[in-house]
């Protein structure tokens, strides 16, 4: 039937799922980030110095 083994495409189709879980889970951190932050008041320039950090480090993940 197909060439590629049952493995190697459980293993692609548990990667996508993954990726997407994460993408979606790293938005949501990222949204209540945004909303934390400016609940509280922060200045601008520290808010949005946080905010880089949190996302690189969530492209880094």
């Amino acid at each position: 039937m197909n060439s590629i083994p049952l493995r190697i495409r459980l293993t692609a189709i548990f990667a996508a799922v993954m990726a997407l879980v994460l993408a979606g889970a790293g938005y949501l951190t990222l949204s209540r980030f945004r909303e934390s932050q400016s609940e509280y008041g922060i200045a601008h320039k520290v808010q949005q110095a946080a905010l880089d950090d949190l996302v690189r480090e969530l492209a880094t993940g």
